[in-house]
């Protein structure tokens, strides 16, 4: 420590823009080190201490754990790794996110073109299948096949910014997922209440997966999905 500038914790603070409190709860967890002179119980910080408080900063920052941190510095975790999983875990808070707020947008929607408060009535499996409407089958039978790039390129302007073609990939693949095996695409029809809205309707093994539209001049302005119970009669289906 000879010959090296120490710095009083005060000085530190208001150099990085941090408390005191912070700075030794990071040093109680073994993160970082400072100096106790041998009069006063202030600490102090070597120039290293402090760049070394700078990385810190920086990882958390980054989001990045004060226990993950320490891992890193004592060689038991790869700091690549931790960057490439703390991004991973943004990515799916973002894709959370913009279901959500696609979600909002496709209620609003809803709601401007109904006038009521039609979003809390669920619409029922339709008994037949339904006359078929064609631009809501095409839509559906890409879902069905995974063409998401294609159901994608008939989004309006505005759904495209509000559900990107990978979070879209995701939401389907999230919606699907708990329905089993795919079955058979039952139809669509139009809703008999709310103007240029449609529903499709598709049967997997565990669930019905029903895909509601709003498709004004053959582009879609709003899609939503939800789950309905399939027919226990009808073989190969259960009730659940």
């Amino acid at each position: 420590m000879n010959g090296e500038n120490l710095h009083d914790i005060g000085e530190v603070c208001r150099l990085l823009g941090v408390t005191s409190r912070t700075l030794r709860f990071y040093e109680e967890r073994g993160i970082i080190k400072s100096e106790k002179p041998p009069f006063g119980t202030r600490r102090q910080y070597t120039d290293a201490q402090i760049e070394e408080i700078k990385h810190v900063l920086v990882l958390r920052s980054l989001g990045i754990s004060a226990k993950k941190i320490g891992e890193i510095q004592r060689g038991g975790a790869d700091l690549t790794a931790a960057v490439a999983e703390r991004r991973a875990e943004i990515e799916s808070s973002v894709t959370a996110k913009i279901k959500e707020l696609r979600l909002l947008e496709e209620a609003l929607a809803r709601l401007e073109t109904s006038g009521d408060d039609s979003i809390f009535k669920s619409s029922p499996p339709p008994e037949t299948g339904g006359e078929p409407f064609p631009a809501a089958d095409k839509y559906t039978r890409t879902i069905v096949a995974g063409d998401i790039d294609s159901l994608f390129g008939d989004f309006s302007e505005k759904l495209k910014r509000y559900l990107p073609v990978d979070a879209a990939r995701h939401v389907i693949a999230d919606i699907t997922a708990p329905a089993g095996g795919f079955v058979r695409f039952r139809g669509s029809t139009a809703d008999p209440e709310l103007a240029n809205t449609f529903h499709s309707y598709i049967e997997y093994e565990k669930l019905g997966v029903r895909v509601t539209y709003i498709i004004i001049d053959g582009v879609i302005h709003g899609i939503w999905f939800g789950y309905y119970n399939v027919r226990p009669e009808t073989p190969g289906f259960s009730e659940v």
